[in-house]
C-alpha cells in the first residue's frame, strides 16, 4: 500500500522534484530505456510471471504540450485497464510534470465530486484580525484537463492572472493576496474569480466567484 521510487541517481531525482525529498527510493545500477515516441514496460515477478504491463505513445499526452519531454504520463485509475489510452494523461504543470514516490496529480477517484470553493470571501491584505488571502479549492470530476484562473474587477477589467492555459491536476488550490499583476494591493470592492476548465471529453466549463 505504499509508494516506491526507483532511480539511478536519487540525489539528482530529489533536486529536480523536491516534494520527493523524504519518500522512499531505492537506486537501482540501470532502469530500461524509455524512449518519447513509444515503448513498453512490465512489471514481471521473480517467476517470470507479469503482474502488470503497458505500452505507451507519444500521442497519449494532452494536445496542449508542444514539447513532451521530461513529462510523465500517469494513470489516473489505479484499478482502471492498463493499456487503457483514456486511463492515462499528462501530468500536472502544477507538480513539475510528475509526482515520483506520491499519489499522481492526474488521481481518479471512483466517486468523483466537483468542487469549486473560496474561502473567505472577505479579505483584508495586512490587517492584523482579518484573513490576509482567499483560497480557491476545487476537484473535478475527471482528470486530464487545463484551465486559467482570473481575477476581474466589477467593471470586469482584468487585475490578476493565477494561472493561465495550464494542464491541472484532478484537483488543487490557488491563492489570491489582493494584489494586481504588478504585486500592488487593489482598491477595496468586489472582484470576481473565474475559473474556465476544458476537458478533452467535458468541453469547457466555467466558475466564479466573488470576493470582497
Amino acid at each position: 500500500g505504499q509508494y516506491l521510487v526507483l532511480s539511478t541517481d536519487q540525489f539528482k531525482m530529489k533536486s529536480q522534484y523536491p516534494q520527493s525529498a523524504e519518500v522512499f527510493i531505492l537506486e537501482v545500477d540501470e532502469l530500461p530505456s524509455l524512449p518519447d515516441k513509444e515503448g513498453s514496460l512490465a512489471l514481471v515477478a521473480p517467476g517470470g510471471t507479469i503482474i502488470d504491463g503497458f505500452f505507451y505513445h507519444r500521442d497519449m499526452h494532452h494536445t496542449l504540450l508542444i514539447d513532451d519531454n521530461g513529462i510523465s504520463l500517469e494513470r489516473a485509475d489505479p484499478d482502471g485497464a492498463s493499456n487503457d489510452a483514456n486511463n492515462w494523461f499528462s501530468g500536472s504543470e502544477s507538480v513539475g510534470y510528475a509526482t515520483p514516490g506520491y499519489q499522481n496529480s492526474q488521481y481518479f477517484s471512483a466517486s468523483p465530486q466537483i468542487i469549486f470553493a473560496v474561502e473567505p470571501r472577505i479579505i483584508s491584505p495586512g490587517s492584523p484580525t482579518l484573513p490576509s488571502y482567499a483560497r480557491i479549492i476545487y476537484s473535478l470530476d475527471y482528470p486530464g484537463n487545463s484551465g486559467s484562473m482570473f481575477i476581474f474587477n466589477k467593471q470586469g477589467y482584468l487585475v490578476k492572472t493565477l494561472v493561465n492555459n495550464s494542464i491541472l491536476p484532478v484537483s488543487g488550490s490557488y491563492k489570491w493576496d489582493g494584489t494586481n499583476e504588478q504585486a500592488r494591493p487593489v482598491p477595496m470592492g468586489y472582484y470576481i474569480i473565474f475559473f474556465q476548465v476544458t476537458g478533452e471529453f467535458e468541453g469547457t466549463r466555467n466558475w466564479q466567484a466573488t470576493v470582497i
